[in-house]
């Protein structure tokens, strides 16, 4: 039987604060997604797509060039690969497909299950008050397996409600402007299967799977 789990994280970090602080791969737990079940991917290697729709607002600070979206998220897919993660992330081109369609019920964005990992920006969909980006993943159950789930899709769905800066190189970012780049690593640890990392006392950072 296949589930639909659903998951809203609300990132809201200053510029920079998330990209310095990514710890090996090695040093986070998988399968912690859910409270229910360890959740892991059927595939080491999982491909994804990337609908090209920029955000209607960008920060653009004097001097520092932006990169476009694709560039971004591809760019954020890559730092979890380098630090030796169990799944790799696959760019498969880009896509059409918005990844997430209006909740009949709730009116929010919900994802569509429709065989492609696809991460977009949704210009028609609403999102919870605060919530910067969504990530919908879908999985079978197995249990008694070497994994209680099995993941085999997911679709990250960012707000365009939001000013979004694109390369995370700025030292700041004036005003109420949020970075596109460690927002996408947070998702991305999601679909990884990383859980959210509480504050990092002791060494004064907040991890990259820190919630909001």
């Amino acid at each position: 039987m296949n589930y639909r789990k659903l998951l809203w994280t609300p990132v809201l970090v200053s510029l920079g604060l998330l990209l310095g602080a990514v710890q090996p791969a090695n040093s986070y737990e998988y399968g912690n997604v859910s409270q229910d079940h360890a959740e892991a991917w059927c595939c080491m290697d999982i491909t994804y797509c990337v609908n090209p729709r920029e955000f209607d607002t960008l920060c653009t600070p004097t001097g520092i060039p932006t990169r476009n979206f694709v560039q971004t998220v591809n760019a954020a897919a890559a730092t979890w690969n380098a630090q030796g993660t169990m799944f790799q992330l696959i760019f498969n081109g880009l896509t059409s497909d918005s990844g997430c369609v209006t909740d009949a019920f709730t009116g929010n964005c919900i994802g569509s299950q429709d065989g492609q990992n696809v991460v977009s920006v949704l210009k028609s969909c609403s999102f919870p008050a605060g919530v910067l980006a969504t990530s919908f993943w879908w999985y079978t159950v197995n249990p008694g397996g070497p994994d209680d789930c099995c993941i085999f899709e997911s679709d990250i769905c960012f707000s365009n409600d939001f000013s979004w800066f694109e390369d995370s190189t700025a030292a700041d970012c004036a005003g109420s402007c949020y970075d596109l780049e460690s927002v996408a690593l947070h998702e991305f640890g999601h679909w990884i299967s990383l859980g959210h990392e509480p504050d990092d006392v002791a060494l004064g950072y907040r991890p990259s799977m820190y919630p909001s």
